[in-house]
């Protein structure tokens, strides 16, 4: 059944949004009402000249052309050298899957991916690529083999091309956009979803390394060690600020602290055995002086399908916070992958 939604942000009071038509959401997630109205300063003397002072503030949700809605709750980092930082939110999409951060919401930090094209995964040349969603097109390379380049089907102003090499080792990949700046997937076992029978059978490879074409670089570390066993991944930390070619190392970090889960969820997807047992519980930000704040992850249960729902986030960097409220829905969970 659709549903209607409703946002209500951080706007003058009486001011509301009303959506301009309704949406399908995954099983006991279908968000919503949301409000970041409340304040725990509101009764602060010294916050009342500024209504909005450490306000966090949220979009309201948008409906695209198929009916599925989206929002982003904005996970703030300080600046990182010429721009290269973690663009960090979580994000909900009410055709979302079920994740470490609930249903439906994800961290986005990408990924590239193995597509069936005939139906099942063949871990050869028959099997195509996704990036962030995005179907990728090989330009050139081996027929015989996944290694080559590729471009998105769909390009955008800012176009990129990614190039795929040692797949018989894992593969790695390079993004490469029209800035210059160049992104690697999945440079280490470390870092990629594979076969724990057959490491060079690679599924997913995610986000290794961001460098732009001055040396800033970002650089990111995986929780693998239940990988054995779970045949999961959970982002551990990103560190930003450092250089490669003055040899300045990163400062700054956000760290990504996790839970046991009450429940587990299973997909067999890659062909193997993968299982979600954990919760994002906090984003902790800081550099190599401490620990600068924090944002806590709120859960409940859904009445529905009795997995976790994300509830509202606790965060000592703003005096609001938001509340998310989800109506029921029958539609099919699926597993959504971390990144």
């Amino acid at each position: 059944m659709d549903r209607l939604f409703r946002f209500a942000g951080v706007v003058p009071s009486g001011t509301s949004f009303l959506s301009p038509g309704s949406a399908p959401a995954p099983e006991g997630s279908d968000l919503f009402s949301i409000s970041t109205n409340y304040s725990e300063a509101i009764d602060d003397p010294e916050t009342k000249a500024d209504a909005l002072a450490g306000a966090s503030f949220i979009a309201p949700p948008e409906p695209n052309n198929f009916g599925a809605v989206s929002l982003n709750y904005p996970i703030q980092v300080p600046a990182g050298r010429a721009g290269v930082q973690p663009g960090l939110a979580l994000s909900y999409s009410s055709t979302g899957g079920d994740g470490w951060t609930g249903i439906g919401w994800s961290i986005g930090l990408g990924a590239i991916t193995r597509t069936p094209e005939y139906g099942a995964l063949f871990y050869d040349s028959r099997d195509t690529f996704t990036w962030n969603g995005k179907r990728l097109i090989k330009v050139s390379g081996s027929t015989s083999n996944e290694n080559g380049v590729y471009r998105p089907e769909i390009t955008e102003e800012d176009f990129a091309l990614l190039k795929l090499t040692n797949i018989e080792n894992g593969g790695t990949w390079e993004v490469l956009d029209s800035g210059g700046t160049k992104t690697i997937f999945g440079d280490s076992s470390s870092n990629r979803i594979y076969d724990p029978n057959q490491i060079s059978r690679t599924y997913s490879w995610y986000l290794s390394k961001t460098e732009d074409r001055n040396g800033n670089y970002m650089q990111v570390t995986y929780d693998t060690s239940n990988y054995s066993e779970k045949r999961n991944l959970y982002i551990q930390e990103i560190k930003y600020t450092g250089n490669s070619r003055s040899g300045f190392p990163a400062k700054q970090y956000v760290k990504f602290i996790t839970k046991s889960r009450g429940d587990s969820y299973v997909s067999m997807a890659p062909g193997f055995t993968m299982v979600m047992d954990k919760l994002l519980d906090k984003i902790e930000v800081g550099w190599t002086g401490g620990k600068l704040w924090t944002y806590t992850m709120v859960y409940d249960t859904s009445f529905d399908s009795g997995r976790p729902i994300l509830k509202t986030v606790d965060s000592d960097r703003h005096t609001t916070k938001p509340e998310f409220k989800y109506s029921s829905s029958s539609r099919v969970l699926t597993w959504q992958n971390i990144a």
